[in-house]
């Protein structure tokens, strides 16, 4: 954290999942009690001593993310005056002002604190006027809780502008965690924070090896760039721009020696405070954005490696600890030196080395009794050259198990033997895929069109390799996959063994792999290395994983290669002791073995943790189980994903039901129709005029209406109907956009009368999803006014028969064969009904992404969408004969439905 708060009035917000009840208690009772302790801003009582037995909490916090300015007014006359930069709400950083995203507008973000069995609840509060965000619990495996699992697209929406979301999981894997944003670039520009999940001392392997687990002993590292993220990609990607970084920071602070300008700026340092005699566990985050390990040591003392990623490991002393983006590393200390002020040395690796920006920083471990570190600093200056001290090295970079003074992470061993009890560690797993990647020289279309500035027509500087899984860039879909999958279509997603070889042309769709729930899936990470010497960290979601073996092959090496190994017996994998990570990395031109037991069901992203690199695509998911073993989406959870609306003032002519031919329908009106013989001939035959009818010649059959440059309130047609049974007609159906009439909602009695009552539709989707798998009904009532018995004929409007045209059919039946309607009669009423039939057009069905239309059966028989009389009154009904054959004129008025302003009637006269 960067700031103190002067503020002793702060309150917080705590529920007892013993008690229910909600209190709220002020900072300084908290301290009184001495259920909290004080990190810099950080006070919660969750943040307290696990012990076991004792009742769970519901631990609470409000996450307001926002814009801000490192070095802003708020800072005053820091760092000329160190007091300044300590002030409430200023984050000096390293001394270069910049904007950066916030969570509280400290940096970094509030840590979240609690037990094993604590229930965490954390409201979002998204203040970015224009963007969207999201928030990874990074080490939560969200067991029964995969849509917290905070990924845009693939277990949420992301969280829109200027609206909330609420997160709410169990604290059920203790260990030293991050949460970060999953949006974009954000996490590089300061959205990120600790999550601290404590056991009980007593189930701590480790107990006896440290007396202190301070929440001020977390250490969260990361590389720093001097401009907002979404700058460099777009500088990197499109132009000749670095994405190298600048800086380290730890904690948020540091010191920048790029230029002569901040040469003299000391800002303030990281400074962690220990007591000679006494023993210590730190908790390291790697934050990382890019491509930049860091190398971790203190002066005049050693560590001992204890956990990473909440897997405890059998303790290893080491001098330093290399991390990658997205590792977590548990280390205790004994300070039992001379009492004075030591150097914590952090040194850039890959593009923070010497080749780029030597990019470094300093903390300082203070001992008790030692002068102030804020006036007198550790002996020495600390250069790029010498931050680092020599000794056994830890996770180093693109090492294999072969060199000497380093352990890698295969190395490593789990506390105790786990085979028996880890299904993972079997003899064979289940299922295993090969996942090879590397940086390819592809036209990306993306940042390379191959026509106007393709990848090998620029200069080399400016051009971006491509880095992708099996060379596939991941794209994901417009909807996230697990809340909504249940509108995933064949098209949505792909699978590698089905498409194209994609190692000449650029491919990118939803990488996607199924995996049966409950397997134990072996994963063998290839990394090529034929690009350039680089280092990718994978992180997995909703899994723990054993990470069984790990080499270094040479400088490229294929998967051809390593199955050939394999087949010699020449990769060793660990299958009892080893360790359990969730992130780990790939030596450049070797490969990393890991398993996990697919346990969690649901979509779970695996990915490079390097934000450019899954910015680009570096990732795949896995389905793990079928849909019916996910747990079941939240009451209200929020959908998104495409809008497109069948007709909209853009593009009137766009419609989901297959009328292409609308945009060819003549300039004019044809004088008559075809005959009934004809189109009994003919039956699918697609007249381009109006209706076919039985007796066309006895009345005009289409009235011709206004131009198209005028407006008419309402357009009315006419057409012929045959009221024998079984008659077939067909007509056009144009749309209209410009009408916007009112609708009438009648619901049904047992008597079948209407009662009206006039509504305004104001929710165009939910009519659409009426409208988009179904047939409308028209129901068209004659009164006889000589007290006849009312006959009632009814006319089936088939939307869905698959045509390629705007033509539509629909029935006209007679209830009896031998009812005649009366001499005089008149069009009373014409109702639009919703009426479920069986989905033929699959165009439609996904669009609406409906299976059974049955399901709003009881809602469609409720309501009826009425025309009102006013609208369709007409006295144009006339009988034409007395005849069993009855020709009506049926007037039919067009409607819209709100702001889709989408009419039916015979034509639309342009």
């Amino acid at each position: 954290m960067t700031n103190d708060s002067s503020d002793l009035s702060v309150k917080i917000k705590w529920k007892s999942m013993e008690g229910v009840s909600t209190k709220w208690i002020t900072l300084c009772l908290l301290q009184l009690a001495g259920s909290v302790r004080s990190i810099e801003m950080d006070f919660h009582p969750c943040d307290r001593n696990c012990v076991a037995g004792a009742p769970a909490r519901w631990c609470q916090y409000d996450f307001h993310v926002q814009w801000y300015e490192s070095m802003s007014k708020a800072c005053y006359n820091c760092p000329k005056n160190i007091t300044d930069c300590s002030r409430p709400e200023c984050i000096p950083l390293d001394g270069v002002e910049r904007p950066i995203v916030t969570v509280n507008k400290i940096f970094p973000g509030p840590m979240v604190q609690a037990c094993v069995g604590d229930m965490v609840e954390i409201i979002v509060h998204n203040h970015l006027p224009e963007e969207t965000t999201s928030i990874h619990w990074h080490g939560l495996h969200q067991r029964e809780s995969p849509y917290m699992d905070g990924v845009p697209f693939v277990t949420q929406c992301p969280i829109q502008p200027r609206s909330r979301f609420k997160y709410v999981f169990l604290a059920s894997t203790p260990g030293t965690h991050f949460w970060h944003s999953h949006s974009g670039s954000q996490r590089g520009d300061g959205m990120f924070g600790g999550l601290i999940i404590r056991r009980p001392r007593s189930e701590d392997p480790h107990r006896r090896l440290y007396d202190h687990d301070l929440p001020e002993h977390v250490m969260t590292v990361m590389d720093w760039h001097h401009q907002m993220g979404t700058a460099t990609f777009l500088e990197h990607h499109h132009s000749n721009g670095t994405n190298k970084p600048n800086n380290i920071l730890v904690n948020g602070k540091g010191r920048y020696k790029g230029d002569n300008a901040h040469e003299a700026l000391k800002t303030p340092l990281a400074i962690f405070n220990v007591k000679k005699g006494e023993k210590y566990r730190f908790r390291l985050i790697n934050a990382g954005f890019l491509n930049c390990p860091i190398e971790m040591s203190i002066d005049n003392h050693t560590i001992t490696v204890v956990n990473s990623d909440g897997g405890d490991i059998e303790p290893e002393e080491a001098t330093s600890l290399v991390s990658y983006a997205g590792e977590r590393w548990d280390f205790t200390a004994h300070p039992s030196g001379e009492v004075k002020n030591y150097w914590i040395r952090y040194r850039g690796l890959m593009d923070c080395d010497q080749r780029f920006t030597s990019a470094y920083q300093v903390a300082i471990l203070h001992y008790e009794g030692a002068p102030d570190p804020t006036v007198e600093e550790p002996e020495g200056q600390v250069v790029y050259s010498n931050s680092f001290n020599p000794g056994m090295k830890i996770n180093p970079l693109n090492e294999g198990s072969e060199d000497n003074g380093t352990l890698n992470i295969a190395e490593l061993r789990s506390m105790e033997p786990l085979s028996e009890k880890d299904p993972s560690l079997k003899d064979t797993a289940d299922f295993t895929h090969y996942l090879a990647y590397d940086f390819y020289r592809i036209d990306n279309p993306h940042y390379h069109k191959k026509n106007l500035y393709g990848f090998n027509s620029v200069i080399e500087k400016k051009r971006v390799l491509t880095p992708q899984i099996n060379h596939i860039s991941m794209k994901l879909p417009s909807f996230p996959l697990l809340p909504q999958r249940d509108e995933i279509k064949a098209d949505t997603i792909c699978e590698p063994h089905k498409i194209r070889n994609c190692s000449s042309e650029y491919c990118e769709c939803t990488h996607h792999i199924k995996v049966p729930f409950s397997s134990v899936v072996e994963l063998i990470l290839v990394d090529e290395g034929f690009a350039y010497d680089a280092n990718h960290p994978f992180h997995l979601h909703g899994h723990p994983f054993r990470v069984v073996a790990m080499e270094r092959v040479g400088k490229n090496v294929t998967v051809p290669q390593i199955q050939a190994l394999d087949r010699a017996g020449l990769v060793k994998r660990n299958l009892k002791t080893a360790p359990l990570k969730d992130t780990v990395t790939v030596p450049d031109g070797g490969y990393t073995i890991i398993r996990f037991h697919a346990a969690n069901p649901g979509y779970w992203l695996f990915h490079c943790h390097i934000e450019f690199h899954v910015e680009m695509g570096m990732a795949v998911v896995f389905k793990i189980g079928e849909d019916a073993d996910m747990p079941p989406v939240p009451h209200g959870f929020p959908k998104c994903g495409d809008f497109l609306p069948p007709f909209n003032e853009e593009m009137a002519m766009y419609d989901i039901y297959n009328l292409s031919q609308i945009a060819k329908r003549p300039s004019t009106l044809p004088e008559q129709l075809p005959s009934e013989s004809t189109a009994r001939e003919n039956p699918t035959s697609q007249p381009s005029t109006a209706a076919t009818t039985t007796q066309s010649s006895n009345s005009q059959l289409l009235k011709k209406g206004t131009s198209s440059n005028v407006l008419s309130s309402t357009i009315t047609e006419e057409y012929n109907v045959d009221l024998s049974p079984e008659t077939t007609t067909t007509v056009n159906l144009p749309l209209d956009q410009n009408k916007q009439n009112r609708f009438i909602s009648r619901n049904r009695n047992e008597d079948n009368r209407a009662d009206a009552e006039d509504v305004k539709i104001n929710d165009i989707s939910s009519i659409l999803q009426l409208l988009q798998g179904n047939i409308i009904k028209t129901e068209y009532r004659y009164n006889q006014h000589e007290a006849a018995p009312e006959v009632e004929g009814t006319t089936m409007y088939n939307l869905l028969d698959g045509s390629d045209t705007n033509q539509l059919s629909f029935t006209s039946k007679s209830p009896k064969e031998n009812v005649v309607p009366p001499r005089k009669t008149s069009l009373d009423e014409l109702h639009f009904a919703f009426i479920p039939i069986r989905i033929r057009n699959p165009i439609s069905n996904a669009i609406s992404g409906r299976k059974n239309v049955s399901d709003t059966e009881n809602e469609i028989s409720r309501t009826l969408l009425t025309a009102g009389k006013n609208y369709l009154k007409s006295d144009q009904i006339r009988s034409a004969s007395s005849t069993i054959k009855s020709n009506v004129h049926l007037t039919v008025i067009s409607f819209i439905l709100m702001k889709a302003t989408m009419s039916i009637h015979l034509w639309n006269i342009f």
